[in-house]
Parts: structure tokens; C-alpha cells; sequence
């Protein structure tokens, strides 16, 4: 494992890190898309994106696509972000091998879901963790999020693969300001902590996470960004209600299976196609009368 990607990865995942959608146009990717998605975050100064995640419809890429992903978005992404794909697959060796193959995309670092639907035990996890990192050089980030996995990671776990250095940070999902001091307290001071929901932004950032992986930036990431900027400059009261005016949307997003719609949010500013692949599918008339209402304040 590189030193250097380390310190890509804890100098880049701060503040508002966009957890990218994989734009699709007739079931193959959008590169054009791609373009004008990656320039938004680079014209918000963004400092690090988060590709293949639940967002980005990782689970169903084929993994020429995921590479092809990784290249493109690495190739039209300016060095000084940090790029990081998802990796999510129950079994430690196909895991191990697509983590191998990433390396070549020159891609930063990899966060690794903890192995859904088996839901192993504490001893398997570890063990999860340990086979991907001593197969690849890539950094590794946990992505802890039970309602998709059935497993919870415990923090002893989490300790143990921090201290042997297996993994570098954590994307927390569930909106627990508790158990982010708890993983703080018990990890390395070097530790990354990621907040994973938008409307929990200002309370987790004050918490101890350095920034949130955040599917709300997609669509306005300079205004993400601005609550995330006025976190640090200790504003928690500005942030707090800039954060609070985006909650209505981010509730009508949250009506649909993720990234329906985000999806259609973003096809009606022409950045995107709404297009999700199947099993999922696009969002009902309802959540789109609702989605355009909420989009009637202006963000950018």
C-alpha cells in the first residue's frame, strides 16, 4: 500500500464529496454526462468523489464497466482529487480481484462494503478485509450500512482493522452522532470518518466526521459545499438551516429506491438521463410532481 495514496485520500475526503451517479444512455455509460457531472464538482471545489456506490449503482456494473468507469472518471478528474470507487461483492476472492484490476485505473483507494447477504460473523469480516488488502495496494475505506447488509459492524472490528492499518476510514450511513465519537475513540488519530446522509450533515461533521459522502451533491454541489464551509469556519447555526431548506427534496428523494430519484432530479436540469438499470426502475409521476416542486429554490 502506498503512503502517498494515504495521504490522497486524507487530504481529499473532506467536506462535500459527491457520491457520483453512473449516468446511463441506452443501458451503456454516458460519457458526455460523465464530463459535465465531474466539471460541476471540480467548478465547487470539491476534493474528493466517490464512484460504483449505492448511488452510482455499483451492484450492477459488469466489471469492464466498473473499470471503464474508474479510467474515465480518473482521466477527466484533475489530480489533486482524490478518486474512490465502491466495491461491494459477498465473496472476499471476486472482491480481491476487482480491487487488482482497479489498481490499474489509477484510482486513490477502494471502500469496501462489508459482504451483504451473508452476514458473517465478526472473525469473517476481519477476515473479509484482510484477504482484499494483502491481495491490492488501493487504500481501503469501510462502508458500514446494515439496512443493505444485515450486519452492523461492531467496534471492536473496526479497532482491530484500524490498528493493523487493513483499513484507513469508515463511511458510517446511519445518522448516529454517538457511534461516530464511539469509532473515533477507537481508532488511529489519523482515522477517516464519513458521514453517508446529507440531513445529518451538520451534527455528524460536528461529531468528528471530515465530510459527507453525499448524493445531494450531485445536484447542487456548490451549495453542499457552502454547508460544509461553514462547518469549518464555525457557523454550525448557517449551516444548519441552509441544510434544513434542502430537507424537503432530500425527503421526496428518499421515497424512491436510490438513485431513482436523484436520477430524474438531475434529467430535469439536462445534466443526465433519468435512466436507471433494472431491477430499479424510473420514478413513479407522483415523486416527479413532487421532485420539480421542491426544485423550485434555486441551488447551483
Amino acid at each position: 500500500m502506498h503512503s502517498r495514496k494515504i495521504e490522497t485520500l486524507q487530504h481529499g475526503l473532506r467536506g462535500a464529496i459527491p457520491a457520483l451517479v453512473t449516468p446511463w444512455r441506452n443501458n451503456t455509460i454516458d460519457d458526455r454526462a460523465l464530463n459535465v457531472l465531474i466539471g460541476r464538482f471540480v467548478d465547487a471545489h470539491c476534493t474528493g468523489i466517490v464512484i460504483a456506490g449505492s448511488t452510482g449503482e455499483g451492484i450492477l456494473l459488469q466489471p469492464e464497466e466498473l473499470l471503464h468507469l474508474a479510467r474515465r472518471v480518473r482521466t477527466i478528474t484533475p489530480q489533486h482529487i482524490c478518486v474512490v470507487a465502491g466495491l461491494c461483492h459477498p465473496s472476499s476472492s471476486q472482491a480481491a480481484m476487482l480491487a487488482q484490476a482497479l489498481e490499474q485505473t489509477g484510482i486513490d483507494g477502494l471502500m469496501v462494503t462489508v459482504p451483504p447477504y451473508l452476514r458473517p460473523n465478526d472473525a469473517g469480516i476481519i477476515q473479509h478485509y484482510q484477504y482484499i488488502a494483502q491481495r491490492s495496494t488501493l487504500p481501503l475505506l469501510m462502508y458500514n450500512i446494515p439496512k443493505r447488509t444485515g450486519t452492523n459492524v461492531s467496534l471492536a472490528v473496526i479497532s482491530q482493522l484500524s490498528e493493523c492499518g487493513v483499513i484507513q476510514g469508515i463511511k458510517e450511513s446511519a445518522d448516529n452522532a454517538d457511534r461516530i465519537r464511539q469509532v473515533l475513540d477507537a481508532t488511529q488519530s489519523s482515522f477517516i470518518a464519513l458521514c453517508g446522509d446529507d440531513a445529518a450533515t451538520p451534527f455528524m461533521i460536528e461529531s468528528g466526521c471530515k465530510g459527507t459522502v453525499s448524493v445531494l451533491t450531485n445536484l447542487y454541489p456548490k451549495t453542499i459545499q457552502k454547508i460544509h464551509n461553514l462547518l469549518a469556519e464555525g457557523k454550525h447555526i448557517e449551516a444548519r438551516e441552509l441544510s434544513a431548506t434542502l430537507a424537503p427534496l432530500q425527503a421526496c428523494l428518499e421515497q424512491e429506491p436510490n438513485p431513482q430519484g436523484i436520477k430524474f432530479a438531475l434529467s430535469t436540469l439536462s445534466i443526465c438521463d433519468s435512466e436507471v438499470r433494472a431491477p430499479l426502475v424510473p420514478c413513479s409521476q407522483e415523486t416527479q410532481q413532487q421532485i420539480c416542486t421542491r426544485m423550485q429554490h434555486k441551488y447551483n
